[in-house]
C-alpha cells in the first residue's frame, strides 16, 4: 500500500505531538509546572491544572492523529497546540522573558524557543492537508467506517 503525503505527515506529525506528550505526562507534574510558570503566561491556579491537562492533551491528540482516528477533528486540536505554542514562545520572547529551552521535551532534546517555533510553523503548515485530506487507507477512520478512503 502507497503511503500518500497527507498520511506521511499525519503519521510523522502525531508521533512528534504524542512523543511530547508522553515524555511531558511521564514526568512529576510539578515539574513541567515549573517548566509552564518559566512562560509567565498563567495565573498560579492554572499552572498546576495545566501542568496536568496540556501533556495528556498531546498525547492522546497525537496518539488519535498517529492513528487516523477522528483525524479532522484530531489535526484541528493539534493545529489549535501548535497556534498556542508558537505564541507562548513569541509572547515570552516580545516581553523579553529569557528561556534557554521550550521545555517540550525536557532535556531529552533541549530545543531553543527559536527552533521550537519553526518546528511548531512546520508543523502548523503540515497539518493544513491533514485536516483538508482527512481518513485514507492507513487511517482508522477508514478501516471503522468514519471516513470514505481518498481516490486518488
Amino acid at each position: 500500500m502507497k503511503v500518500s503525503p497527507p498520511a506521511a505527515a499525519r503519521i510523522a506529525l502525531g508521533a512528534v505531538l504524542a512523543a511530547a506528550g508522553f515524555h511531558n505526562a511521564s514526568i512529576p507534574s510539578r515539574e513541567f509546572q515549573a517548566i509552564l510558570e518559566a512562560y509567565y503566561l498563567l495565573p498560579q491556579s492554572l499552572l498546576f491544572p495545566a501542568a496536568v491537562l496540556i501533556p495528556w492533551a498531546e498525547l492522546f491528540v497525537g496518539v488519535f492523529l498517529a492513528f487516523g482516528y477522528l483525524t479532522r477533528l484530531s489535526a484541528f486540536l493539534a493545529a489549535l497546540l501548535m497556534g498556542s505554542f508558537i505564541w507562548a514562545l513569541l509572547w515570552t520572547k516580545m516581553e523579553g522573558i529569557p528561556l534557554t529551552h521550550c521545555g517540550c521535551f525536557g532535556n531529552v532534546l533541549p530545543l531553543t524557543p527559536y527552533e521550537t517555533m519553526a518546528l511548531d510553523a512546520v508543523m502548523l503548515i503540515l497539518m493544513v492537508p491533514v485536516f483538508r485530506y482527512g481518513g485514507d487507507g492507513l487511517s482508522l477512520d477508514v478501516w471503522i467506517g468514519k471516513a470514505k478512503p481518498e481516490r486518488r
